[in-house]
């Protein structure tokens, strides 16, 4: 059986730090982001709130920031089998 599941976050907070690591001789920087899961505001938020009524994500990238404090995001989880990947394909 294969499960998927669709969770609505909304990004809370963000920032950056160093990493440690280098990019092209420079020190990388890590942007790091902060969601939860909806809760209100909008009967779409209260229909996911339904199913998913608490959550929290940490998340880091090195790439430049792009998820914005109060903005609201989609969050897939399917399983990483080869089977799965070749039907999102």
């Amino acid at each position: 059986m294969s499960v998927k599941t669709r969770c609505k976050v909304r990004c809370m907070e963000t920032g950056q730090r160093a990493s440690g690591l280098t990019q092209n001789g420079k020190p990388a920087l890590v942007y790091t982001a902060k969601f939860a899961a909806v809760t209100n505001g909008s009967p779409e938020n209260e229909r996911f709130f339904k199913w998913t009524p608490s959550m929290t994500l940490d998340i880091g990238t090195i790439q430049e920031a792009f998820f914005e404090v109060s903005e609201e995001y989609y969050l897939d989880f399917i399983p990483a089998k080869e089977e799965a990947l070749k039907e999102e394909v």
